[in-house]
């Protein structure tokens, strides 16, 4: 039986390795296009060219956010290996997220009390 953490690992690889298939498969498409458009005449080909260009910068955005979104961030990485050993619980590493998110928020002020120390307001 698997963790449901494993199991979304798995369809998170299996969603990624898509993406990347259908990028590299605009690639060519658009280089066949690419290829068609200089064979046509001189009008259509300059309004076809200059749509390619557009394609292929809307591509090469699409490839930096994928890379963005799947490269390894440090904190994540660590995160993955700690769930995945079993040694932390998924729900208690996004309560304390939570819980840390909450500490920096410029609404929740700390005043200070000699008594017990600090209060959150």
């Amino acid at each position: 039986m698997t963790l449901p953490y494993e199991h979304f690992l798995k369809e998170k690889h299996q969603k990624i390795s898509e993406i990347e298939a259908g990028l590299e498969e605009a690639v060519i498409l658009i280089r066949k296009m690419d290829l068609e458009a200089r064979s046509l005449q001189a009008g259509v080909k300059a309004m076809l060219l200059a749509k390619l260009r557009e394609y292929k910068a809307d591509l090469n955005k699409l490839k930096k956010e994928v890379k963005k979104i799947t490269s390894p961030d440090t904190n994540q990485v660590a995160r993955e290996e700690l769930l995945e050993s079993g040694m932390v619980d998924a729900h208690m590493v996004c309560l304390d997220q939570s819980v840390f998110s909450i500490f920096h928020s410029s609404k929740i002020s700390t005043i200070f009390h000699r008594g017990c120390g600090f209060a959150l307001l």
